[in-house]
C-alpha cells in the first residue's frame, strides 16, 4: 500500500502544475511541440494511475487483477516513450537524418513494448504473477528497460549537443531550456536503472515527477513570460501606429474581409476581420507563430483540392520570391464554408519602408469567378474535339495537364470509369495518380506503372519519340481491362499542355492472346506423335539444336541420349493387323515413359523411341537401364514387348549427334543379343540360325525407314 503514495502524490502534483495545458490549451500552447507535450503528460498520468492501482492491488495479493494491471502499466510505458521522443525531437525541430533515427527507434521501442506485453498475455516472458499474488520481473523485462535508458541518454545528449552546435545563435533562453530537455532524460535514465534493479520500488514514477517539475519550472514558465512579453510588445506597436491603422482601415473600405499585418521575422501577426454587416472594423486580435496558423486555417477552411497549391504559395521564400520587384502576389482560390465552395482572392503586399512586413488581403471574388468559369467551359467545349484528336483510337477518359505546374482536369468518357470516382480537377497530377493507382491498377502491374508513369520520364519520352505509350491493367467495376495510355504535347493558348489519354485496348488484348494460345497449341500439336502422345523426330532436332548451342558456348549440360527400338514389331503387323502394331507401340511406348518419368521421350522412327536425360534421370542413368534389362529379360521369357536400348553419356563430345551415334550402335548390339535370346527361348537350334540371318535383313529395313522420314 505504501508503494502508491509516490503515485497519488504525483498525480496531484501533475494536475495542479499542469492544469492550464491539460485543461485550459491556451494560445500560447497552439505550437506543435506543445500539443505533443500535453499528450505526453496525459500519458504519464495514465502511468500514474497504473502504478496506484499496482501498488493496492499488490497489497491485496488478486493475481488476475495484478496481471492486467501490469500489462496496462507497460502499455502506459510505451505511450510515454512515443511522445516523449516525438516531444524533443520536435521543440529542438531540426531537419536531420539522426531526427528521423530517433522518431522511428521510439516508435519501434513503443511497437516492442506493447507486442511483448501482448505476447506476455499467453507466454510469460516480461513478467508473471503467481497464485499467490506474488510478481516476478523476467528477462524481457530488463532488456526493455536497457532499450529505455539507452533511448533517452541519447536524446539527453543529443539535447546537450544542440547547444554546441548552434553555437553563437543559441541564446541564453534556449540554451538553458536545451540543458534542461537534456537533465530530464538524465533524471529518468537513473531512475530507470533504480527501477531495473529494485522492481518493487516506484523509481519510474519518481523520474517522471521530477522530471515534469523540472519542465513546468524553467520551461514552460519560461515561454509562458516571453509569449506575454512579444504579445505586449506587438500590440502597443501596432496600436500606436496611426499610420498602419489608417493604411488598414483605407483597405477594409475598399472591400476587404480580412487583412492581416505579419512580421515575416517574429511572425507575430495582427487580424483585422470585417464585421457581418461590413460596414466597419472590428476590434484587432492578436497572435504569434503566423505560419503555424495558417496552415491550421487551410486546413480548415481552404477548399480540399485548392489546399495544396495555396500552402505551397504561401510559404515564405516562394512568398517573397513570387512578390518580385513590385512587392505584390494576387493568388485566387476556393474557402468552403456551409453554403459551399466560394472564390477569394488573396492578395500580399509589402509595407511601405517595411521590406519585413507584408499585408494580406482577403476580397470576395465569387461572383467574377462564376462568370469566368462560364467562359472558360465554352472555350473548353470548343478546344475538346481538337484535344481528342491528339489521341488515336477510343478513349475511357482524357487529362489536360499542366506540364509545369502540375493542374490538371479530366474529360470522362463511360461510365464505368466514372465509377471509380477519381477527381474532375485538381493539381499535382502525378503525386495523385500515384496515390491513387493502389485502388485502380492492376497489382501484377503496378510497379512498372509507378516506375515508367512520372513527369520526367514521360516528357523524355516525348522528346524522343513524340509520344509516350504505356500498357496495363485496370480495375473498373471488379473485373480487370487491358488499358493504354498515351502522352503527348501540343500548344495551347495559355502554354504548352499534356494531353493524356487512357483507351481501351481490352478487346484488342484478348484477341492476341487467343491467336497466342491457338498458335502454342498448333506448335505443341506439330512437335507431337499423333499415335503415341509422345514428342516427334521434329521435337527431337528442335531439342538436339538447342543442345548444340549450349555445347558450342560452352554451357553444355550434363545429359545422356538412350536410343531404343522395338522388336518383332513387323511380325505384329503381318501376322495381327496394323491396329494391333499400333496397340503394341503405344504399350511400348507406355513402358518407356514408366521408366524415365523424368525425361521427354520422342518417337523418331516406325518403332524407335529417343530418351534425352538431365537432371535426376541422368543422375540415376544406370539404375534406369537396369529396369530397362530387367523388363527386357522378363518379357523375353514371358514373351512381352522386347525393347532393345543402348545409352551413351555426353563426354565433351562436338555435338548431340555423336553421343547419339554412340547409343545407336549400343542398341543394334543389344538388339542382337535380345534377338538370340528370343530365338533360344521359341526355337530348335537349326531355326534359330535361320532367325539369326534374317537379322541383317531387318536391320536393313530398319536404316530403310530412317532414311524414308529423314
Amino acid at each position: 500500500m505504501y508503494y502508491s503514495i509516490i503515485g497519488v502524490l504525483a498525480s496531484i502534483i501533475l494536475l495542479i502544475e499542469n492544469q492550464d495545458i491539460l485543461f485550459g490549451c491556451g494560445q500560447a500552447y497552439t505550437k506543435r511541440p506543445w500539443n505533443i507535450y500535453r499528450r505526453f503528460l496525459i500519458a504519464v498520468f495514465l502511468y500514474y494511475l497504473t502504478d496506484v492501482f499496482w501498488g493496492v492491488i499488490e497489497e491485496w495479493k488478486i493475481p488476475s487483477l495484478l496481471f492486467a494491471d501490469t500489462s496496462a502499466y507497460f502499455i502506459a510505458m510505451a505511450a510515454g516513450v512515443l511522445l516523449w521522443t516525438q516531444y524533443i525531437v520536435a521543440y529542438l525541430d531540426e531537419k536531420t537524418k539522426l531526427v528521423g533515427f530517433f522518431v522511428q527507434a521510439g516508435r519501434m521501442i513503443a511497437v516492442l513494448v506493447t507486442v511483448m506485453t501482448l505476447v506476455n498475455l499467453f507466454h510469460p516472458i516480461l513478467f508473471r504473477v503467481d497464485e499467490n499474488g506474488v510478481y516476478y520481473p523476467l528477462s524481457f523485462r530488463h532488456g526493455l528497460l536497457f532499450l529505455q535508458i539507452g533511448l533517452v541518454v541519447t536524446l539527453s545528449v543529443y539535447a546537450f549537443s544542440t547547444i554546441l552546435r548552434r553555437g553563437p545563435d543559441m541564446n541564453f533562453r534556449k540554451g538553458k531550456r536545451y540543458r534542461t530537455l537534456g537533465l530530464f532524460g538524465m533524471i529518468m535514465a537513473g531512475c530507470l536503472l533504480g527501477q531495473l534493479c529494485f522492481p518493487y520500488l516506484p523509481f519510474y514514477a519518481v523520474g517522471y515527477m521530477l522530471g515534469t517539475c523540472l519542465l513546468r519550472a524553467i520551461i514552460i514558465s519560461d515561454e509562458k513570460e516571453e509569449f506575454r512579453i512579444r504579445l505586449e510588445k506587438a500590440y502597443e506597436a501596432v496600436k500606436g501606429s496611426n499610420e498602419v491603422y489608417s493604411k488598414i482601415s483605407q483597405a477594409l473600405a475598399h472591400g476587404y474581409m480580412d487583412l492581416i499585418y505579419v512580421n515575416l521575422d517574429t511572425e507575430e501577426y495582427t487580424e483585422y476581420r470585417q464585421g457581418q454587416k461590413r460596414n466597419g472594423m472590428m476590434e484587432p486580435s492578436f497572435g504569434h507563430d503566423f505560419y503555424e496558423e495558417l496552415r491550421e486555417r487551410a486546413n480548415k477552411f481552404v477548399h480540399p483540392e485548392d489546399r495544396a497549391e495555396f500552402l505551397r504559395i504561401m510559404e515564405p521564400q516562394r512568398l517573397i520570391a513570387r512578390m518580385g520587384r513590385n512587392g505584390t502576389m494576387v493568388h485566387t482560390c476556393r474557402l468552403v464554408d456551409n453554403v459551399g465552395p466560394q472564390y477569394v482572392g488573396v492578395r500580399v503586399t509589402h509595407m511601405e519602408d517595411q521590406d519585413n512586413v507584408i499585408v494580406i488581403g482577403v476580397t470576395d471574388f465569387d461572383e467574377q469567378m462564376q462568370q469566368r468559369r462560364v467562359i472558360e467551359r465554352i472555350k473548353e467545349e470548343q478546344t475538346a474535339y481538337a484535344r481528342l484528336k491528339v489521341l488515336m483510337g477510343g478513349y475511357l477518359c482524357i487529362y489536360i495537364v499542366d506540364p509545369v505546374h502540375g493542374y490538371y482536369r479530366e474529360y470522362s468518357t463511360t461510365e464505368a470509369f466514372q465509377s471509380l470516382k477519381l477527381s474532375k480537377y485538381g493539381m499535382n497530377f502525378f503525386d495523385t495518380t500515384h496515390d491513387l493507382a493502389y485502388s485502380f491498377v492492376h497489382p501484377e502491374d503496378l510497379n512498372r506503372f509507378l516506375a515508367l508513369f512520372s513527369r520526367e520520364h514521360i516528357l523524355a519520352e516525348i522528346e524522343k519519340d513524340g509520344m509516350f505509350t504505356l500498357s496495363y491493367r485496370m480495375l473498373i467495376e471488379d473485373r480487370i481491362v487491358y488499358v493504354q495510355t498515351k502522352a503527348a504535347l501540343v500548344d495551347e493558348p495559355e502554354g504548352k499542355r499534356l494531353i493524356v489519354g487512357i483507351g481501351d485496348i481490352d478487346a484488342q488484348v484478348r484477341r492476341e492472346a487467343q491467336y497466342a494460345e491457338h498458335l502454342a497449341q498448333a506448335k505443341s500439336e506439330a512437335m507431337q506423335d499423333a499415335l503415341t502422345g509422345v514428342k516427334n523426330k521434329h521435337a527431337y532436332l528442335e531439342a538436339e539444336k538447342s543442345l548444340n548451342h549450349r555445347i558450342d558456348d560452352g554451357s553444355g549440360p550434363a545429359f545422356a541420349v538412350v536410343i531404343l527400338d522395338l522388336n518383332d514389331l513387323k511380325k505384329v503387323n503381318d501376322e495381327q493387323g496394323h491396329q494391333a502394331g499400333d496397340q503394341y507401340l503405344r504399350d511400348a511406348c507406355r513402358i518407356i515413359c514408366n521408366i524415365f518419368k523424368k525425361s521427354p521421350v520422342y518417337r523418331i522412327g516406325g518403332d524407335e523411341f529417343a530418351v534425352i536425360a538431365q537432371n535426376d534421370d541422368y543422375q540415376n542413368i544406370d539404375a534406369l537401364m537396369e529396369v530397362m534389362n530387367v523388363h527386357n529379360a522378363e518379357a523375353v521369357k514371358n514373351g512381352g514387348i522386347v525393347i532393345a536400348c543402348g545409352m551413351s553419356r555426353f563426354d565433351h563430345d562436338s555435338s548431340v549427334a555423336t553421343v547419339n551415334g554412340r547409343a545407336d550402335q549400343l542398341m543394334y548390339e543389344n538388339k542382337r543379343i535380345l534377338k538370340e535370346q528370343q530365338s533360344g527361348m521359341q526355337m530348335p537350334s537349326g531355326e534359330n540360325r535361320e532367325a539369326g540371318s534374317e537379322e541383317p535383313r531387318e536391320n536393313g529395313e530398319n536404316e530403310l525407314k530412317k532414311t524414308e522420314e529423314q
